[in-house]
């Protein structure tokens, strides 16, 4: 998985976002997307 297309799904573009994401790993990314509705 790209971080810096999680990021930008998002609504995000900047590096800084996609560090907000870096510390998490596939299982919790896929769980951030789900509540989100992706």
């Amino acid at each position: 998985m790209d971080l810096h297309e999680v990021a930008s799904w998002l609504g995000h573009s900047s590096l800084d976002s996609v560090r907000t994401y870096e510390h998490l790993n596939d299982q919790d990314l896929r769980s951030k997307m789900e509540e989100l509705g992706m």
